[in-house]
């Protein structure tokens, strides 16, 4: 990482604090420049706009989500085992970042068309590794025949609730595992190799 770049993320990593703490309407560039200990040019340099700011933030903050989530799988061998790291991963990871999620969707309605846009990219890189796992897991034998990348979308519409009930607090930590075993007995029933016409 050059300095530049590092100049740059430690400006993010308070960016992403302040509009935590403040809300992204409430934080202003000079609370980021005091908090950061650098001159309001420096900000200017990398960010244009308390906009940019927040969108860069946002940005990091759900590539830090999904980098974890890779993480996970790795350590896994089955699909199944793959997946259900995925979503207790992702789960702890909108925990630990709950407060930067909530300033996000308050900001929507001022920043739609941009955070769209990242949603959607995202969105995209979750379905392309839960795709990639299941594409394996049918190469092995594990699971059937199906079409991956429809078969990743729904698995992630399904986990939506969980997603949800994390960002509000709706389950305890060791409840949304019980959670996620009980989806995955679910899903895995049809996905399993040799269950079709079941």
């Amino acid at each position: 990482m050059t300095r530049r770049e590092g100049k740059r993320e430690e400006i993010l990593a308070v960016a992403g604090r302040v509009f935590a703490r403040h809300g992204f309407r409430k934080t202003t560039i000079g609370d980021i420049v005091r908090e950061a200990s650098v001159a309001r040019a420096t900000v200017y340099k990398y960010f244009p706009t308390k906009e940019d700011v927040f969108r860069a933030v946002i940005h990091r903050e759900f590539g830090e989500v999904l980098a974890a989530d890779e993480e996970a799988m790795e350590r896994e061998t089955t699909a199944r085992a793959k997946l259900r790291a995925f979503i207790l991963k992702h789960l702890e990871m909108l925990r630990r970042k709950v407060n930067v999620y909530r300033v996000t969707l308050s900001a929507l309605s001022e920043l739609y068309s941009e955070a769209d846009k990242h949603g959607e990219e995202l969105a995209a890189q979750a379905l392309a590794l839960i795709g990639a796992v299941l594409e394996e897991g049918i190469a092995s034998g594990e699971l059937r025949e199906m079409d991956a990348r429809a078969t990743a979308f729904t698995m992630l519409v399904a986990h939506k609730g969980l997603f949800l009930g994390a960002l509000t607090g709706y389950f305890e930590p060791e409840a949304e595992e019980k959670q996620v075993d009980q989806l995955h007995d679910m899903i895995f029933e049809g996905l399993l190799a040799g269950r079709e016409g079941a």
